[in-house]
Formats: C-alpha cells, structure tokens, sequence
C-alpha cells in the first residue's frame, strides 16, 4: 500500500476520482454507470435517487486499492447518496478498503469545480496526515 489519499466525488452514476495527487490539474478518472437510467428528473435532466449500480461501484473500487486514506464527497442523504451506497459496497465485499474510508462529506459536487473540489480535499489530506 502506497501513502496516497483518494478523492472521491460521485452521485449514484458518475464519479470523479483522484487517485495520483490533488494539485490542481491532477489527473481525474471518470467513471459513469452504463446501466441504463429508469427514473430522471425533469428540471435538472439528471437521475433521480435509486441505487448506484453494482458495476459502477466495482469500477470505483479498482481504482481505491493503494489508497491509505478515502475521502468521499457527493449529494444526496440515505437511498440517494452515492458516497453511502459506496461505503456499504466497500463494507460488505472489502472490509479492509471501507476501514480506509477517511471522511463521507455531503456536497453539491454537480456546480463545485475541479479546482473547488481539489482545494477541499487537500485540506482534509492535510487533516489526516496530522492525526495518523
């Protein structure tokens, strides 16, 4: 196991992940679920709640496994929330990686940029390396 923090934001179909550094223009992965999509929201064109796809989340555990510490951000609380869905996945099928999970913050990530995005987690990377 390498000493990297991942950075995961993510809905219930598409995440970004930041699995080689947080400065700005790091290299992102992008995963989306290629499941098709039954229920949508009209005003925002997005689908709506339900569960993240079991391949979707397999796709983001690939790129988790030389991760010390995880932080996973995204909308939604419960049945709609990505980072949760995720957490129960990794729980269930990879004990040792969701006990690596850092942080599960709750954020509009759809209008947060990159940049936004990369700043908050190298904030919390700095948190964990003071207290690990």
């Amino acid at each position: 196991m390498s000493n990297s923090f991942v950075f995961v934001a993510m809905d219930n179909h598409k995440a970004k992940i930041w699995n080689k550094g947080l400065d700005i223009g790091a290299k992102r992965i992008d995963v989306e679920a290629i499941e098709p999509l039954e229920e949508h929201d009209a005003r925002a064109g997005e689908p709506k709640g339900g569960e993240a796809p079991a391949t979707f989340l397999a796709e983001i555990t690939s790129h988790l496994k030389d991760a010390n510490a995880i932080l996973l951000m995204g909308p939604g609380k419960g049945k709609a929330s990505g980072p949760l869905h995720l957490r129960d996945y990794l729980a269930r099928k990879y004990p040792d990686l969701a006990n690596r999970i850092y942080e599960i913050e709750n954020a509009d990530i759809a209008h947060t940029s990159d940049n936004e995005l990369l700043a908050h987690a190298r904030i919390e990377w700095a948190r964990f390396k003071n207290t690990h």
